[in-house]
């Protein structure tokens, strides 16, 4: 017999000073129709968590907040993300290490930092993003668009991530892989490992970019 959804109050974590709201270890959750305002810092984090569904989300934050993503995901599989806006000063969503089988689509994102996969292997660690897909996502008014950023020195992977069918307007950087991503005070050591970013599609209706990188 399936599980029926549930909504996780008992693992709901209410942070005034950092994160407005985290889900932490939910099976089975859904989580619709919310507006979040003006978090200090991430407005929305899902970790560790199994078999999501977001939707009808409406994220709004000043385009000069730092640090105010929309939402965050992290160790977390099977995750559906429909029909949100997001308006903050950072990325809408940042896709972090353990993300497995998620799709984004129908989502409004702008001003911020676009949609991003990492930061990733900060600090020599190992982190894994698979099986990725962003989806019919409108970007206005944005530093970048579809966005993929790793540190040197990392291990593991991201791989099998596709963004597809993005209206971008005024966007800085459309598209943007950067495996030399140093969010440092000071100047990040060069090294010669890298985490590996490989089997990435962009699309849209005139331009297919097709990455497959192994290092």
């Amino acid at each position: 017999m399936q599980e029926p959804w549930v909504f996780c109050s008992d693992k709901i974590w209410i942070n005034f000073i950092w994160q407005a709201l985290t889900f932490y270890s939910c099976s089975n959750l859904k989580v619709e129709n919310l507006k979040l305002l003006n978090s200090q810092q991430i407005h929305m984090s899902v970790e560790d968590c199994t078999n999501v569904r977001i939707s009808g989300l409406t994220i709004t934050a000043p385009g000069t907040s730092p640090n105010t993503d929309g939402i965050h995901i992290t160790r977390s599989k099977n995750v559906q993300v429909t029909g949100c806006t997001i308006k903050t000063g950072d990325d809408c969503m940042s896709i972090e290490d353990g993300t497995e089988n998620l799709h984004v689509k129908n989502m409004v994102c702008g001003p911020g930092h676009g949609i991003s996969s990492g930061s990733l292997g900060d600090h020599n660690s190992e982190a894994h993003v698979n099986n990725v897909t962003i989806g019919t996502v409108r970007l206005y008014g944005t530093t970048n668009g579809a966005r993929i950023k790793t540190w040197q020195g990392g291990r593991g992977y991201a791989k099998y991530i596709v963004f597809q069918n993005m209206s971008m307007e005024n966007v800085w950087n459309p598209v943007i892989i950067d495996q030399n991503y140093c969010d440092s005070a000071t100047p990040c050591k060069k090294q010669v490992q890298f985490l590996v970013i490989a089997f990435v599609l962009f699309s849209c209706p005139f331009v297919w970019i097709i990455w497959k990188l192994i290092i």
